[in-house]
C-alpha cells in the first residue's frame, strides 16, 4: 500500500507475460489446424479454457480448432455448457494433420492422453497453473503460472490480449470456472478479482456463474456412496509425529473423496482409482512444509507413473499393472517414508 491519499496500482490485464506468448503463439494458430488438449473428465477450469483458447484461435484466423478431452467433458461441465447453450468443438486425441496443439490445465503428458512425440511434429503451447511437468518441460511455448488459483484466468488474458470478444454466455461458464476452481475466491488473488470484474462487465451472469459451480460440488447419491466405500476401505497412520495420512481406493470421485477425507481430519490423503490417484493435502500440512505436488512426483518416480499438482493438491497417474489394493497399500508406505524426511 502506498501512503494516505495514494492509489494502489492494479496489476496489468492480461499481464506481459501473457501477451508476449500471444505475440508467439498468435503465429502458430494463422491459417493452422489447432487442437487444444486437456485432462480427461474435464472440469469447469478445463472446459472454460479450452473454450477460450478456440475463440483465441478463431481470432487468430485457424484454419480450424477442435478439443481433444480423454472421457470427454465430466457431467457437471456438459450440464452447465447445455444451460448456457455452449459446447465444445469436440475432437479425437491425437488425430493427423494437427499443426499445432493447446494444453490447457494439465502438467503432464499422462492427463491428456498424448505422448511428447506428436504425430506431424505439431508445435506444441501450454496454458497452465500447476506446477510445471512434462509437458511445459517439452512443449515450445509456455504460459504456466502455479500462484494462479485458476487455468481459465491465464487462458482469459491471453484471449484478451488476442483481441477476442467474450460473449455472455462464455464469460458466465468462465466466471463459473473462476468461482469454483478458486473455492468461491477462497484462494484468489487481486488478478482473480480483476478478471471476475471483466468477465460481469462482458454480460457474465453471477448468479448463474454461481449456481453453476454449486452443481459441480452437488453430493449426489453416488458421490456420498463413493465416500462411504472409501471410508471402508481406510488405511490410517502417522507421520511426523501428528500428521494424519490416509489412503484408500475407490471406482470413482477420486478427487473429491479425497477432499473429504480432509475435511474429516486427514492431513495427506491418497485416493487411488485405477491407473490414477488423486491427492490432498491439509492447509496446516502445506505450512509445514508438504506439497502435494512433490509427494506425487514421488510416488509416481516409484510407483512407475507420472504425477504433479499444485501444493495442496494433485493427481498421479500410473503405468504399471497393480491392483488398486496393492497401489495402496505401497503408497501409504512410500508417503509415510517421504514425508518424515520433508515435513517440520
Amino acid at each position: 500500500m502506498g501512503r494516505e491519499g495514494d492509489l494502489t496500482v492494479l496489476p496489468e490485464f492480461p499481464s506481459p507475460k501473457a501477451v508476449e506468448f500471444l505475440r508467439h503463439v498468435g503465429p502458430l494458430m494463422s491459417g493452422k489446424r489447432v487442437i487444444v488438449a486437456t485432462h480427461g473428465n474435464a472440469d469447469l477450469d478445463a472446459v472454460a479454457s479450452a473454450l477460450l483458447v478456440c475463440e483465441l484461435a478463431r481470432a487468430q484466423k485457424a484454419a480450424s480448432c477442435c478439443v481433444g478431452v480423454p472421457e470427454g467433458p465430466s457431467r457437471a461441465s456438459r450440464e452447465v455448457m447445455g444451460r448456457l447453450g455452449l459446447s465444445l468443438p469436440e475432437c479425437a486425441m491425437g488425430e493427423d494433420g494437427v499443426d499445432t496443439v493447446v494444453i490447457v490445465d494439465a502438467s503432464n503428458w499422462s492427463q491428456v492422453g498424448l505422448e511428447p512425440a506428436l504425430p506431424g511434429q505439431a508445435s506444441v503451447a501450454v496454458i497452465d497453473h500447476h506446477e510445471p511437468g512434462s509437458i511445459a518441460s517439452s512443449s515450445h511455448l509456455a504460459y504456466v503460472d502455479p500462484a494462479a488459483p485458476t487455468c481459465v484466468e491465464l487462458a482469459l488474458e491471453v484471449a484478451i490480449a488476442g483481441g477476442v470478444e467474450i460473449h455472455p454466455p462464455l464469460a458466465t461458464i468462465t466466471l463459473s470456472a473462476i468461482i469454483d476452481e478458486s473455492g468461491a475466491f477462497d484462494r484468489t488473488s487481486a488478478r482473480t478479482f480483476i478478471a471476475a470484474a471483466l468477465l460481469l462487465s462482458s454480460g457474465g451472469d453471477y448468479s448463474a456463474a454461481l449456481a453453476a459451480a454449486r452443481a459441480q460440488r452437488s453430493e449426489g447419491v453416488d458421490l456420498r456412496l463413493a465416500r462411504l466405500k472409501a471410508a471402508s476401505r481406510l488405511s490410517i497412520s502417522r507421520a511426523c509425529g501428528d500428521l494424519i495420512v490416509v489412503v484408500t481406493h475407490v471406482g470413482s470421485y477420486e478427487a473429491e473423496v479425497a477432499r473429504s477425507l480432509v475435511s474429516l481430519g486427514a492431513d495427506v490423503a491418497i485416493v487411488v482409482k485405477g491407473d490414477r490417484a488423486s491427492i490432498r493435502v491439509s492447509r496446516s500440512a502445506v505450512e509445514r512444509g508438504v506439497s502435494a505436488s512433490d509427494l506425487a512426483a514421488y510416488l509416481a518416480g516409484k510407483l512407475g507413473g507420472e504425477g504433479g499438482g499444485h501444493r495442496g493438491a494433485a493427481a498421479l497417474n500410473l503405468y504399471i499393472g497393480q491392483s488398486e489394493e496393492e497401489a495402496s497399500v505401497r503408497a501409504l508406505n512410500l508417503a509415510v517414508a517421504y514425508l518424515g524426511s520433508k515435513c517440520r
